[in-house]
């Protein structure tokens, strides 16, 4: 059984436009099933199981079984919630990912904080031997003449310095050092938004990255779940249109569609 959500997600206009043909028992027992179905993920195929999910005797039932049986695929499987439930686990696997990295963003910045101990300590050794080259018992050593060997030197210093913090190799191309930034890496989960989105042409990515990092962790899961709604409709439209002149869908950027909260309007 696949995780989910305790609420099932519910479009009534879809619903009464489906079940108008239906009386009140016919519903009432197609409601039935399909809340079962959202709990345990499947229904039995046995008419008396179904029946008592449906809250039917087996003689109200078989009457009526073949109207409701084609709301459902064969094996009494339904694609409307089946899609929903892979959804909804992958709404939850998204926040349990969310959460981990949050005690690992924890953990960096903990570990960033040590690194940043050790770099004041370096900066405080440099500066005390700055002041030691300085002072009077220094003066042997200075008007060309050499250290001992066993005294450090600033280059030396400088290399120990800097070999905390080596190069970037993406900071170079060719052998040559070069002044543009690196480019961010875009995240796994906004990278799985992209593409199942069905970008129009020319859309811009990093434009629609800028716009997705704005939104808070729930709207981001609410984002995506709109975005393979989107998705299921463009398919759907664009067969629906095979025989047309111009069979094409209008679907906005991704960066409308995150900036204007279009999933809103589909919930």
């Amino acid at each position: 059984m696949s995780e989910r959500a305790a609420f099932m997600p519910m479009y009534w206009a879809d619903f009464l436009a489906d079940t108008s043909h239906l009386d009140a028992t016919e519903t009432g027992a197609y409601l039935l099933l399909i809340a079962h179905y959202w709990r345990v993920g499947s229904l039995p195929d046995n008419d008396v199981q179904l029946a008592r999910i449906a809250r039917l005797s087996v003689k109200q039932w078989v009457p009526r079984r073949a109207i409701i049986e084609a709301f459902f695929q064969p094996g009494w499987r339904h694609k409307r919630i089946d899609k929903e439930l892979e959804s909804s686990s992958r709404r939850i696997e998204a926040k349990r990912e969310s959460g981990s990295k949050g005690g690992k963003a924890k953990a960096l910045k903990n570990k960033d904080a040590a690194v940043a101990d050790a770099t004041n300590s370096l900066e405080q050794n440099d500066s005390s031997r700055a002041r030691l080259l300085r002072s009077p018992e220094s003066q042997p050593y200075q008007n060309g003449a050499a250290p001992p060997s066993d005294s450090p030197s600033s280059t030396d210093s400088q290399s120990q310095t800097l070999s905390l913090f080596p190069p970037n190799p993406d900071d170079e191309e060719n052998g040559e050092k070069s002044d543009k930034p690196a480019r961010e890496a875009y995240p796994e989960e906004f990278a799985e938004l992209w593409e199942d989105y069905p970008n129009p042409p020319n859309g811009s990515k990093l434009k629609a990255f800028q716009a997705w990092k704005k939104l808070k962790a729930d709207a981001k899961l609410d984002c995506h779940e709109g975005a393979l709604r989107m998705a299921d409709y463009a398919v759907s439209e664009r067969a629906r249109r095979a025989g047309w002149k111009d069979p094409s869908v209008p679907v906005p950027h991704l960066v409308t569609y995150i900036n204007q909260r279009r999933w809103e309007s589909s919930q």
